[in-house]
């Protein structure tokens, strides 16, 4: 039986309506990466919501925040608001939000504002996935030491699965996958 309460919680429901999400967007991409990205979903990104000009335009809480997500990302990056949210943390455009807005937060890797209800969801999401990954390092592991060095086929096939592994793993190496 699995005691973890944020299991039986739909993610929607931890909001706490603060509307901070709304207005401290962080891309993993720069608006320069985002515009070469030939993804549909970027290019509405960059079309709905709005960049700030400079850190000014933000009150101390969350320019503390941002230093800390630049400086964990180890890179300058770039914050983006909502136009469509009011002072009353309302969305004004909610029933025909785009999809990225009504999937939030998509997973645990999502960079999210101190206070957030989300904090819980993200953590135990991310320890869902470091789980996965180590699971396969071990698999890979195991592939690696029972390969038989006298038959071509095998060797071929452990490659193979080797490859996409790795794959796998190397899609979480910006998280630190290396290490867990």
């Amino acid at each position: 039986m699995n005691n973890n309460f944020l299991e039986h919680i739909p993610p929607n429901e931890l909001c706490n309506k603060c509307g901070e999400c709304c207005r401290c967007i962080i891309s993993a991409y720069s608006e320069k990466e985002l515009e070469e990205l030939d993804d549909e979903e970027a290019k509405l990104f960059l079309s709905f919501f709005k960049k700030y000009n400079s850190l000014s335009e933000l009150d101390e809480k969350k320019k503390k925040y941002i230093e800390a997500v630049s400086s964990f990302m180890n890179k300058d990056i770039e914050i983006w608001y909502c136009p469509h949210i009011d002072d009353r943390n309302i969305c004004t455009i909610y029933e025909d939000r785009p999809s990225f807005c009504r999937s939030y937060p998509k997973n645990g890797w999502i960079v999210t504002p101190p206070g957030c209800g989300y904090k819980g969801w993200q953590y135990e999401q991310r320890e869902k996935q470091k789980k996965i990954i180590r699971k396969l390092k071990e698999q890979l592991l195991i592939l690696k030491t029972n390969a038989s060095n006298n038959f071509q086929d095998d060797i071929i096939i452990v490659k193979e699965l080797e490859e996409k592994i790795l794959e796998k793993i190397a899609k979480y190496k910006k998280y630190g996958a290396d290490n867990w």
